[in-house]
Protein backbone atom coordinates (compact mmCIF):
# COMPACT_ATOMS: atom_id res chain seq x y z
CA UNK A 1 0.00 0.00 0.00
CA UNK A 2 3.07 2.29 0.93
CA UNK A 3 4.55 1.80 -2.73
CA UNK A 4 0.81 2.57 -4.31
CA UNK A 5 1.01 5.71 -2.77
CA UNK A 6 4.19 6.63 -3.24
CA UNK A 7 3.72 6.30 -7.24
CA UNK A 8 0.57 7.71 -6.96
CA UNK A 9 2.08 10.61 -5.40
CA UNK A 10 5.14 10.52 -7.64
CA UNK A 11 2.49 10.97 -11.15
CA UNK A 12 0.06 13.42 -9.56
CA UNK A 13 2.56 16.07 -7.90
CA UNK A 14 6.00 15.29 -9.33
CA UNK A 15 5.77 14.26 -13.07
CA UNK A 16 8.44 16.18 -15.11
CA UNK A 17 8.89 16.25 -19.27
CA UNK A 18 9.39 12.64 -20.04
CA UNK A 19 10.66 13.92 -23.70
CA UNK A 20 13.86 12.14 -24.33
CA UNK A 21 16.81 14.56 -23.80
CA UNK A 22 20.21 14.19 -24.74
CA UNK A 23 22.52 13.35 -21.68
CA UNK A 24 25.05 16.43 -21.05
CA UNK A 25 27.50 14.83 -19.12
CA UNK A 26 28.76 17.00 -16.25
CA UNK A 27 32.32 16.83 -17.32
CA UNK A 28 34.78 14.64 -19.48
CA UNK A 29 36.20 12.97 -16.76
CA UNK A 30 36.04 9.17 -16.64
CA UNK A 31 36.36 7.18 -13.18
CA UNK A 32 38.82 4.96 -13.47
CA UNK A 33 40.24 3.38 -10.23
CA UNK A 34 43.66 1.92 -11.81
CA UNK A 35 44.38 6.24 -13.23
CA UNK A 36 46.62 7.59 -10.61
CA UNK A 37 46.39 10.66 -9.50
CA UNK A 38 49.80 11.75 -11.32
CA UNK A 39 47.89 11.23 -14.12
CA UNK A 40 44.94 13.00 -14.03
CA UNK A 41 44.84 16.92 -14.83
CA UNK A 42 42.47 18.17 -13.62
CA UNK A 43 41.83 21.79 -12.02
CA UNK A 44 38.63 23.29 -9.89
CA UNK A 45 36.95 25.33 -12.38
CA UNK A 46 36.87 22.06 -14.89
CA UNK A 47 34.04 20.80 -11.51
CA UNK A 48 32.10 24.16 -11.47
CA UNK A 49 31.59 25.07 -14.98
CA UNK A 50 29.19 23.43 -17.27
CA UNK A 51 27.60 25.08 -20.56
CA UNK A 52 24.44 23.43 -20.31
CA UNK A 53 23.87 24.49 -16.50
CA UNK A 54 23.04 27.75 -15.08
CA UNK A 55 25.00 27.12 -11.12
CA UNK A 56 24.67 28.99 -7.78
CA UNK A 57 28.30 30.18 -7.22
CA UNK A 58 27.71 29.85 -3.07
CA UNK A 59 27.08 25.84 -3.64
CA UNK A 60 29.97 25.16 -6.06
CA UNK A 61 32.83 22.63 -4.92
CA UNK A 62 35.41 25.75 -3.16
CA UNK A 63 38.93 25.49 -1.25
CA UNK A 64 38.29 26.82 2.35
CA UNK A 65 41.55 27.86 4.08
CA UNK A 66 42.92 26.86 7.78
CA UNK A 67 43.64 29.03 10.04
CA UNK A 68 47.21 28.73 11.09
CA UNK A 69 49.67 26.68 9.40
CA UNK A 70 47.97 23.66 7.44
CA UNK A 71 47.98 20.23 9.43
CA UNK A 72 45.87 18.29 7.13
CA UNK A 73 43.87 18.37 4.00
CA UNK A 74 40.09 17.22 4.49
CA UNK A 75 37.72 16.35 1.84
CA UNK A 76 33.93 17.27 2.74
CA UNK A 77 30.64 16.40 1.23
CA UNK A 78 27.23 16.89 1.96
CA UNK A 79 23.98 14.68 1.82
CA UNK A 80 21.44 14.22 -0.84
CA UNK A 81 19.49 17.02 -1.91
CA UNK A 82 21.44 19.17 0.92
CA UNK A 83 22.89 22.51 0.08
CA UNK A 84 26.95 22.13 0.25
CA UNK A 85 27.23 25.25 1.42
CA UNK A 86 25.37 23.83 4.69
CA UNK A 87 28.66 22.00 5.17
CA UNK A 88 30.68 25.15 6.05
CA UNK A 89 30.11 24.67 10.28
CA UNK A 90 31.29 21.26 9.82
CA UNK A 91 34.10 22.46 7.20
CA UNK A 92 34.60 25.54 9.93
CA UNK A 93 35.25 23.12 12.72
CA UNK A 94 38.23 22.15 10.64
CA UNK A 95 39.94 25.06 9.17
CA UNK A 96 39.63 26.72 12.63
CA UNK A 97 42.05 23.29 13.81
CA UNK A 98 44.62 24.09 11.22
CA UNK A 99 42.92 22.05 8.24
CA UNK A 100 42.41 23.07 4.43
CA UNK A 101 39.01 21.65 3.02
CA UNK A 102 37.69 20.96 -0.08
CA UNK A 103 34.49 21.25 -0.18
CA UNK A 104 32.53 18.75 -2.13
CA UNK A 105 29.76 19.73 -4.62
CA UNK A 106 28.19 16.78 -6.50
CA UNK A 107 26.29 16.94 -9.39
CA UNK A 108 22.54 18.10 -8.94
CA UNK A 109 23.40 20.38 -5.86
CA UNK A 110 24.90 23.50 -7.48
CA UNK A 111 22.01 25.12 -8.28
CA UNK A 112 21.10 23.60 -11.66
CA UNK A 113 17.63 21.53 -10.98
CA UNK A 114 17.99 19.84 -14.71
CA UNK A 115 21.74 18.64 -13.57
CA UNK A 116 19.54 16.34 -11.49
CA UNK A 117 17.59 14.73 -13.61
CA UNK A 118 21.02 13.31 -15.47
CA UNK A 119 22.84 12.20 -12.61
CA UNK A 120 24.27 9.30 -12.59
CA UNK A 121 26.10 6.45 -9.98
CA UNK A 122 28.76 7.22 -12.33
CA UNK A 123 28.70 10.80 -12.12
CA UNK A 124 29.43 10.98 -8.67
CA UNK A 125 32.12 8.52 -8.92
CA UNK A 126 33.68 10.57 -11.64
CA UNK A 127 33.57 13.54 -9.99
CA UNK A 128 34.42 12.02 -6.10
CA UNK A 129 37.74 10.65 -7.88
CA UNK A 130 38.15 14.29 -9.57
CA UNK A 131 37.71 15.80 -5.95
CA UNK A 132 39.45 13.24 -4.03
CA UNK A 133 42.83 13.53 -6.49
CA UNK A 134 43.01 17.36 -5.72
CA UNK A 135 42.95 16.82 -2.23
CA UNK A 136 45.41 14.40 -2.47
CA UNK A 137 48.03 16.68 -4.66
CA UNK A 138 47.22 19.24 -2.24
CA UNK A 139 48.12 17.42 0.86
CA UNK A 140 51.12 15.63 -1.02
CA UNK A 141 52.70 19.03 -1.64
CA UNK A 142 52.15 20.15 2.03
CA UNK A 143 53.34 16.75 3.79
CA UNK A 144 50.11 16.57 5.56
CA UNK A 145 47.55 13.87 5.98
CA UNK A 146 44.72 14.13 4.35
CA UNK A 147 41.30 12.80 6.13
CA UNK A 148 37.57 12.38 4.82
CA UNK A 149 33.99 13.67 6.61
CA UNK A 150 30.56 13.18 4.88
CA UNK A 151 27.22 13.50 5.83
CA UNK A 152 24.75 11.16 4.18
CA UNK A 153 25.15 10.81 0.33
CA UNK A 154 28.01 12.42 0.73
CA UNK A 155 29.19 9.62 3.33
CA UNK A 156 27.94 6.88 0.58
CA UNK A 157 29.85 8.59 -2.14
CA UNK A 158 33.56 8.82 -0.33
CA UNK A 159 33.64 5.18 0.88
CA UNK A 160 31.56 3.79 -2.06
CA UNK A 161 35.09 5.24 -4.51
CA UNK A 162 37.41 4.71 -1.61
CA UNK A 163 36.59 1.35 -1.48
CA UNK A 164 37.64 0.57 -5.16
CA UNK A 165 41.26 1.21 -4.10
CA UNK A 166 43.91 -1.41 -2.86
CA UNK A 167 45.73 1.38 -0.63
CA UNK A 168 44.47 3.49 2.25
CA UNK A 169 43.75 6.93 -0.10
CA UNK A 170 42.68 8.63 3.76
CA UNK A 171 44.14 8.37 7.03
CA UNK A 172 41.10 8.80 8.73
CA UNK A 173 37.17 9.23 7.96
CA UNK A 174 34.28 10.95 9.67
CA UNK A 175 30.67 9.52 8.52
CA UNK A 176 27.83 11.01 9.66
CA UNK A 177 24.14 9.79 9.14
CA UNK A 178 25.73 7.89 6.31
CA UNK A 179 23.86 6.40 3.35
CA UNK A 180 25.65 3.31 3.60
CA UNK A 181 22.85 1.38 5.39
CA UNK A 182 19.26 2.64 5.52
CA UNK A 183 16.06 1.47 6.53
CA UNK A 184 14.02 -0.96 3.48
CA UNK A 185 11.42 2.11 3.23
CA UNK A 186 14.43 4.23 2.09
CA UNK A 187 14.83 2.37 -0.60
CA UNK A 188 11.97 2.52 -2.11
CA UNK A 189 12.44 5.76 -4.81
CA UNK A 190 15.25 4.50 -5.25
CA UNK A 191 13.60 1.28 -6.79
CA UNK A 192 11.31 3.36 -9.15
CA UNK A 193 14.03 4.61 -11.60
CA UNK A 194 12.13 2.65 -14.17
CA UNK A 195 9.65 5.05 -14.28
CA UNK A 196 12.17 7.51 -15.60
CA UNK A 197 15.50 9.85 -14.19
CA UNK A 198 13.14 13.38 -15.35
CA UNK A 199 10.32 12.55 -12.87
CA UNK A 200 11.05 14.28 -9.30
CA UNK A 201 9.54 13.61 -5.57
CA UNK A 202 8.90 16.55 -3.37
CA UNK A 203 11.48 17.00 -0.70
CA UNK A 204 10.29 17.31 3.03
CA UNK A 205 13.54 18.64 4.36
CA UNK A 206 13.60 22.31 5.34
CA UNK A 207 14.03 25.25 2.72
CA UNK A 208 16.88 26.77 4.17
CA UNK A 209 19.02 23.76 3.83
CA UNK A 210 17.57 21.56 0.74
CA UNK A 211 19.31 22.10 -2.40
CA UNK A 212 16.02 21.72 -4.33
CA UNK A 213 12.31 21.97 -3.79
CA UNK A 214 12.24 18.07 -5.14
CA UNK A 215 14.39 15.14 -6.20
CA UNK A 216 15.13 13.42 -9.20
CA UNK A 217 14.49 9.65 -9.42
CA UNK A 218 17.63 9.20 -11.57
CA UNK A 219 19.74 10.67 -7.87
CA UNK A 220 17.57 8.32 -5.53
CA UNK A 221 18.74 5.59 -8.38
CA UNK A 222 22.15 6.70 -8.39
CA UNK A 223 22.57 6.44 -4.80
CA UNK A 224 20.58 2.53 -4.99
CA UNK A 225 23.52 2.23 -7.40
CA UNK A 226 26.00 3.52 -4.73
CA UNK A 227 24.63 1.42 -1.86
CA UNK A 228 24.54 -2.08 -4.24
CA UNK A 229 28.02 -1.84 -4.87
CA UNK A 230 29.23 -1.62 -1.23
CA UNK A 231 27.32 -4.66 -0.44
CA UNK A 232 28.98 -6.49 -3.88
CA UNK A 233 32.68 -6.39 -1.93
CA UNK A 234 33.88 -5.99 1.76
CA UNK A 235 35.06 -2.92 2.95
CA UNK A 236 37.89 -4.70 4.52
CA UNK A 237 40.30 -2.34 2.82
CA UNK A 238 38.77 0.65 4.35
CA UNK A 239 39.46 -0.57 7.97
CA UNK A 240 40.85 2.65 8.91
CA UNK A 241 40.17 4.93 11.94
CA UNK A 242 36.87 5.95 11.32
CA UNK A 243 33.99 8.00 13.86
CA UNK A 244 30.61 6.92 12.47
CA UNK A 245 27.81 9.72 14.12
CA UNK A 246 23.97 8.31 14.03
CA UNK A 247 21.27 9.17 16.00
CA UNK A 248 19.52 6.16 16.54
CA UNK A 249 15.95 7.12 15.34
CA UNK A 250 17.33 8.38 12.11
CA UNK A 251 14.29 8.54 9.44
CA UNK A 252 16.48 7.07 6.87
CA UNK A 253 19.69 5.43 8.25
CA UNK A 254 19.97 2.02 10.30
CA UNK A 255 22.19 2.15 13.01
CA UNK A 256 21.50 -1.59 13.33
CA UNK A 257 22.53 -2.29 10.10
CA UNK A 258 26.04 -0.39 10.14
CA UNK A 259 26.77 -2.14 13.90
CA UNK A 260 25.87 -5.30 11.32
CA UNK A 261 28.13 -4.44 8.86
CA UNK A 262 30.65 -3.70 11.14
CA UNK A 263 30.62 -6.93 12.80
CA UNK A 264 30.14 -8.72 9.68
CA UNK A 265 33.02 -7.67 8.22
CA UNK A 266 35.31 -7.36 11.19
CA UNK A 267 36.20 -3.26 10.63
CA UNK A 268 37.41 -2.95 14.18
CA UNK A 269 38.80 0.96 13.57
CA UNK A 270 35.11 1.70 12.94
CA UNK A 271 33.37 3.32 16.05
CA UNK A 272 29.74 4.15 16.15
CA UNK A 273 28.94 6.78 18.10
CA UNK A 274 25.39 7.69 18.97
CA UNK A 275 24.14 11.73 18.73
CA UNK A 276 20.88 12.86 19.51
CA UNK A 277 19.58 16.42 18.29
CA UNK A 278 16.62 17.07 20.70
CA UNK A 279 18.01 19.98 21.54
CA UNK A 280 17.82 21.94 17.85
CA UNK A 281 16.68 25.25 17.44
CA UNK A 282 15.02 24.73 14.20
CA UNK A 283 11.63 24.97 14.15
CA UNK A 284 10.89 21.80 12.02
CA UNK A 285 13.37 19.11 12.82
CA UNK A 286 14.81 15.38 11.41
CA UNK A 287 16.66 12.81 13.14
CA UNK A 288 18.64 12.70 10.02
CA UNK A 289 19.27 16.24 9.38
CA UNK A 290 22.46 16.66 12.18
CA UNK A 291 24.87 19.09 10.15
CA UNK A 292 25.23 21.78 12.29
CA UNK A 293 24.85 24.16 15.76
CA UNK A 294 20.80 24.84 14.91
CA UNK A 295 20.23 21.06 13.88
CA UNK A 296 21.95 19.43 16.24
CA UNK A 297 21.66 21.47 19.25
CA UNK A 298 24.21 23.34 21.29
CA UNK A 299 25.22 20.70 23.94
CA UNK A 300 25.18 18.15 20.82
CA UNK A 301 26.69 20.19 18.58
CA UNK A 302 30.18 20.61 21.24
CA UNK A 303 30.15 17.11 21.95
CA UNK A 304 30.40 16.72 18.01
CA UNK A 305 32.92 18.83 17.56
CA UNK A 306 35.29 17.80 20.05
CA UNK A 307 35.26 14.00 19.03
CA UNK A 308 36.12 15.42 15.40
CA UNK A 309 39.18 17.65 16.86
CA UNK A 310 40.40 14.37 18.99
CA UNK A 311 39.47 11.76 16.06
CA UNK A 312 41.33 14.07 13.48
CA UNK A 313 44.40 14.65 16.19
CA UNK A 314 44.05 18.33 15.36
CA UNK A 315 44.24 19.41 18.96
CA UNK A 316 47.13 21.64 19.78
Amino acid sequence: MKILILTSMIFLFSCQNMAVERNPNSFSFEFDPSRSCADIDIVLEDLNTHSDYKYDKNELSTWLESRGATKAIALVAHGLNLKPSKMNALAKVLTSNGTEVLRVSLAGHRGSKKEGLFTTHQTWRNEFQAHYCLAKKRAQSLNVPLYFLGFSLGALAGVDFLNTQVSHLVEKMVLISPATDVHWYSKIPGNLGWIGGRISLPSKNIKAYRSQPSTSLASYRAMKESQESLDEISLSSLNIPTMIFVDPDDELVSLKKINKRINKQRLDNWKTKSINNSGSTLKKTYHHLVVDKASMGSHQWEIVKKNIIDHFNLKE
